[in-house]
């Protein structure tokens, strides 16, 4: 594959994956993705048009939060807890005793339930007597009031439907506690119609700081590398780090099928006599060749030489003369017969 086929291959692997981030971005801000009740949700089953609006008000803080409401600290925000079923409620004596102590605590505390039609009916009796209320429960539907309040010590009604009790509040230790029937009021549909902005305005109270919490919805931190990158704003740099490695193997890839490979012309050298006449000439100078030559030879060759001749081989490289010459000479010393 060459460099041209690599520079398609990338385009549509971005084309691709840009697809894939606009259909993954449709569904978030439509708000499929996120459970009924979220302030992340723009269809009529959220409430981000409540959040968006409140935004908007100048002197009013709206935040979100996505952390257990255990680890809750702050002081003098009104916090709403949308679409809670009573029955779960009733069941974790835990959560109720959190948002007593964040109520404790100074804060407004605004719990609204939503409407269940298969627990119309069921009691909720650990729930009335830890928030000291009464409730009742009827046949119907939504908009029937299925789920209210009864006349309770110590709660002053905010909202009433004849004789129920859709929505009321009391002091609890320096802050406050809320309590609505129903949720629909924040939903976005109802917030669209102005039909219960006199109850919002009432849940909210003089509180300047607004939190929608989406724990209690399933919607928390885990506290991965991910989130901590989406906190920062540190997306953009790892996106142009993929891009830099996607570069980076672009560059450096082999192609398919890798060429094949390309084969020198033969060079031939050079022959044993010329690398040793080489050698010679680096390391022994030319009037010294018939010298080593002959001091070579005799380490080999003098047993058997009688002494004159020797001594003749000896005059004769104390002669000036040719290396070549001389060792031709020598060897005809050497090689004579008889008298010298």
């Amino acid at each position: 594959m060459n460099r041209s086929a690599w520079v398609v291959f990338a385009l549509a692997a971005l084309l691709f994956a840009a697809g894939l981030i606009h259909l993954a971005g449709r569904e978030l801000a439509a708000g499929s993705a996120y459970p009924e009740y979220s302030s992340l949700r723009a269809d009529p089953d959220g409430s981000k048009l409540l959040f968006d609006a409140l935004g908007r008000i100048p002197g009013l803080t709206v935040e979100r939060n996505l952390l257990p409401l255990s680890l809750w600290r702050d002081k003098g925000a009104a916090i709403l807890v949308l679409g809670v079923v009573p029955q779960s409620l009733d069941a974790d004596k835990d959560a109720t005793a959190q948002l007593l102590a964040l109520a404790a605590a100074g804060n407004r505390v605004v719990l609204a339930f939503r409407f269940e039609r298969a627990l119309t009916g069921l009691r909720i009796a650990q729930l009335e007597k830890a928030l000291g209320v009464r409730t009742g429960t009827a046949k119907g539907g939504p908009r029937t009031h299925p789920f209210f309040f009864q006349p309770s010590p110590g709660w002053t009604p905010l909202r009433t439907a004849g004789e129920r009790i859709l929505a009321m509040e009391r002091a609890s230790g320096s802050g406050s506690l809320v309590l609505a029937a129903e949720s629909w009021w924040a939903m976005n549909d109802a917030v669209l119609d102005g039909r219960e902005t006199a109850l919002v305005s009432q849940a909210i109270g003089d509180c300047r700081r607004v939190v929608f919490d989406e724990s209690h919805l399933g919607l928390a931190e885990s506290g991965s590398v991910v989130g901590l990158a989406r906190r920062f704003r540190l997306l953009g740099f790892a996106a142009g780090l993929a891009i830099c490695a996607l570069l980076f193997l672009w560059k450096n890839a082999p192609g398919f099928p890798p060429p094949a490979p390309v084969r020198g012309a033969a060079r031939s050298g050079i022959t044993a006599r010329a690398g040793l006449v080489t050698l010679l000439r680096r390391h022994i100078a030319p009037r010294d060749l018939a010298a080593v030559c002959w001091r070579a030879w005799l380490e080999t060759g003098r047993p058997g030489v009688a002494a004159g001749r020797l001594a003749r081989a000896e005059e004769i490289l104390r002669e000036p003369s040719e290396p070549a010459g001389a060792l031709r000479r020598i060897a005809t010393v050497l090689q004579s017969k008889g008298v010298l």
